[in-house]
């Protein structure tokens, strides 16, 4: 089956308001191209200076942003998937992204495993990490799975959703600007798509701090549309039938040496 989806790579401003009408704009042009899945950045629900909490910004998944995106998601009439800043206790908040159906309810959510506490950076001061992966979600779009920004460094994430079902593995970032970061950014998502044969779906953030580059790649690694450094509505075509092909062609999954080695997936099982 083919489908098209949509990256939104866009600059995310301080003001909710102005994103979520950013959101609304970007997915409503990508409705009107046909796609059926929507994935918007990181932290799109708005941008912090360095010296700020969360909690500033920071809302429940039954608050007014989240109420938003449920009203976009049912009037483009499509799966979106966004990144927000959940609250927690105290002053931090979680990294969560949220996956929204076409009818507007609330499909899954899952808060971020793995905190950037790397390269002069310090996300554990902010945000509190999640503790589980989110079971994949059976739709009538295939089984799609979600993971975010640094929980792309580990292959762990994106091996159990694939091992679960996963053909399409949503991924909302931040993913900084640097030396090297977009290829560390390009080359993790062609890898983490070849070694487990899915469709990855990066939709990065732009702008001074952020390097864009969003992508999909599909099961072969190769990548079949990217954005640049600017804000873009990034539209492509993804075929599940790819995936059949591919798996066949090159069983890797059906070739692990379980024999030899176990991972642990709890009780997890596809929504």
């Amino acid at each position: 089956m083919k489908f098209k989806i949509a990256l939104l790579q866009m600059e995310v401003s301080r003001e909710k308001e102005e994103n979520l009408k950013k959101i609304a704009e970007m997915c409503r042009e990508a409705a009107s191209q046909g796609a059926r899945l929507v994935v918007a950045p990181e932290y799109a629900i708005a941008s912090l200076k360095r010296e700020e909490m969360p909690t500033v910004v920071a809302e429940d998944l039954q608050g007014f942003f989240v109420k938003r995106l449920r009203e976009i998601a049912k009037e483009c009439e499509v799966y979106l998937i966004v990144g927000i800043y959940e609250k927690a206790t105290g002053m931090k908040a979680y990294s969560t992204a949220v996956m929204i159906n076409p009818e507007g309810e609330i499909a899954a959510t899952y808060r971020k495993l793995h905190l950037y506490d790397a390269m002069e950076v310090r996300e554990s001061e902010k945000i509190v990490a999640g503790d589980d992966i989110a079971a994949p979600v059976k739709t009538e779009l295939g089984v799609i799975g979600m993971e975010i920004c640094y929980d792309l460094r580990f292959p762990e994430v994106s091996r159990i959703l694939a091992l679960k079902g996963a053909d399409i593995i949503a991924v909302p970032s931040a993913w900084f600007a640097g030396s090297l970061k977009e290829e560390h950014w390009l080359t993790l998502l062609k890898v983490r798509a070849l070694e487990n044969e899915v469709y990855m779906l990066g939709a990065n953030q732009t702008g001074r701090l952020r390097c864009g580059r969003s992508a999909v790649v599909d099961p072969m690694g190769i990548i079949v549309a990217e954005a640049g450094e600017e804000e873009k509505l990034l539209v492509a075509e993804i075929d599940l039938e790819r995936i059949r092909r591919v798996r066949e062609l090159l069983p890797v999954l059906r070739h692990r040496r379980k024999d030899v080695f176990s991972l642990s997936l709890g009780k997890l099982k596809v929504g």
